[in-house]
């Protein structure tokens, strides 16, 4: 009797399709990494968005004497915030709105579809400083 050496077709066929299938389980599963990261950066560059508007009322108190009122992005990029317009995609606001809540004592910033829930009782103890909620 002969011995043969080497696979059979069927046997690396069978690998082929074993390593086809872990890998496309192993791409599906970076995008879904990738979309949340990309989630969690707009969110982190809205926060400082939000938070560079609360600076800037604090040293231009007079913009509270015209409330409904907007801050454009110019004047808070550099000494406020700064962030990178390119991961904000799919917002093309270029202003902060500030409005007053019902009860007239707490102020909202609203940008891009996203605001700092200063409306809205806060319950949640992790994340209480960059807390964001979407309008």
């Amino acid at each position: 009797m002969k011995r043969k050496n080497g696979f059979t077709l069927v046997e690396l066929l069978a690998v082929v399709v074993i390593l086809g299938i872990l890998s496309s389980i192993a791409i599906i599963s970076v995008n879904k990494v990738n979309e949340k990261q990309k989630e969690v950066t707009k969110e982190n560059i809205v926060s400082g968005i939000l938070t560079g508007a609360k600076r800037y009322v604090a040293d231009h108190p007079e913009v509270l004497d015209s409330i409904p009122h907007s801050i454009n992005l110019s004047d808070l990029k550099g000494k406020y915030t700064d962030y990178d317009e390119n991961k904000l995609d799919n917002i093309t606001d270029t202003t902060v709105t500030i409005e007053t809540c019902d009860n007239e004592l707490k102020l909202k910033y609203s940008f891009g579809g996203y605001n700092d829930c200063g409306c809205e009782e806060n319950n949640d103890t992790t994340n209480t400083a960059n807390k964001i909620c979407t309008n």
